[in-house]
């Protein structure tokens, strides 16, 4: 049977959150070996149990959107595949963009910028339309 990485694709990130994918081989003879290249900073892989996992324990942190991780796994046989798989980091479900802030804080805050947008818009209804030369 001819190694392969079984993975298809990575699970997406969510900054502020814990990630864990691990990438999948089959074929070849075993034992096999996976390192990853071209990890974004804030992401590890462990070559052992072919882990992706955030850095230092922590949430993800890492900003771009898209990138791509070419995962290269080689069998005793020194049979070699690679294959690269994009990694997305979704920035938009961000839980708490501010966990130390109070929540009677947090509600006050948001009502304050919804009566900001009513004054601006009741303002703009306001103003006469400009009248052409």
């Amino acid at each position: 049977m001819t190694l392969e990485i079984t993975s298809n694709k990575l699970p997406h990130a969510v900054v502020g959150e814990p990630y864990a994918a691990s990438i999948g081989v089959a074929g070849g003879v075993p034992p096999y070996t996976v390192r990853a290249i071209d990890i974004p900073p804030g992401f590890a892989f462990n070559p052992t149990n072919g882990d992706l996992t955030e850095a230092r324990g922590g949430a993800v942190r890492f900003w771009p959107a898209r990138t791509s991780i070419t995962f290269v796994a080689t069998d005793s046989a020194g049979e070699e595949v690679r294959k690269s798989l994009t990694l997305t980091v979704d920035q938009t479900r961000l839980a708490d963009p501010l966990p130390h802030v109070p929540e009677w804080k947090k509600k006050q805050r948001r009502e304050r910028q919804a009566r900001a947008r009513a004054e601006a818009e009741a303002e703009a209804k306001q103003k006469p339309a400009p009248q052409p030369a």
